[in-house]
């Protein structure tokens, strides 16, 4: 679509309105300014949309995870032994994961 001209009867009216009324001016300005917010509105929206799809399109994956929790030379109302060490009390935790293969989710070069 083209651009729409102003003719010069509205350019006069314009003018004429303006004069008579100074509000006007600042009516003016201010649809100018809800203009540019509507537009930087549309285009974040936008932006977001295109995120939003781009993160939905991802082929989903499952992760296997194990977890260990190890400890030594712990004292306490659990660990009660005759002979207990006089060993430093320690504790040790282990996560190990993976994604497991599927058949034909390895792509060939």
């Amino acid at each position: 679509r083209a651009p729409r001209k102003k003719t010069a009867d509205r350019r006069e009216s314009l003018k004429k309105i303006s004069k008579e009324i100074p509000e006007c001016g600042i009516f003016q300005e201010l649809s100018a300014y809800e203009k540019r917010i509507d537009s930087l509105l549309i285009r974040k929206q936008m932006a977001l949309q295109d995120a939003i799809q781009s993160v939905t399109s991802r082929p989903m994956k499952t992760i296997s995870m194990s977890i260990y929790n190890t400890f030594t030379d712990q004292g306490g109302a659990y660990n009660v032994e005759s002979n207990a060490s006089a060993g430093v009390p320690s504790w040790t935790l282990r996560i190990e994961g993976s994604v497991p293969v599927t058949p034909g989710s390895m792509k060939r070069n």
